[in-house]
């Protein structure tokens, strides 16, 4: 871990002007994957959104790079979590992107409370 990755709004690919920010210092917890959202200058209105509390959710764009499916009644136990078919399952994967989000997909993928720096927020 360590690389840095865009910070997008809304998983917006298509111009350098959907880049907000950048993600650094991934790390793995018990939690998951943390990173550090850096909020480029330019994006002030996005980052005064995050720091009230009005945007809480991130979204992550992956590479998949290997998983395996789970046939609908079976279970795998991998990394001591069970897991439930039918299910393709990525045991594996790169980090592309993270992107802000009005609504994620995702309950657990939010930033968390604790700000570093100026226009800096810790994600999990």
């Amino acid at each position: 871990m360590g690389q840095q990755v865009p910070l997008l709004d809304c998983h917006r690919r298509d111009s350098v002007e959907s880049i907000i920010g950048s993600v650094r210092e991934f790390q793995v917890t018990d939690n998951g994957v943390e990173g550090l959202l850096r909020f480029a200058s330019v994006s002030k209105a996005q980052w005064n959104m995050v720091r009230e509390g009005h945007v809480t959710d991130v979204s992550v764009g992956v590479s998949i790079l290997e998983e395996i499916y789970i046939p609908e009644g079976e279970a795998e136990y991998i990394d001591g979590r069970e897991w439930e078919g039918p299910l393709n399952l990525a045991t594996e994967w790169m980090c592309l992107e993270v992107s802000l989000c009005p609504i994620g997909a995702d309950d657990e993928a939010r930033y968390g409370a604790g700000t570093r720096g100026l226009c800096g927020q810790r994600i999990k």
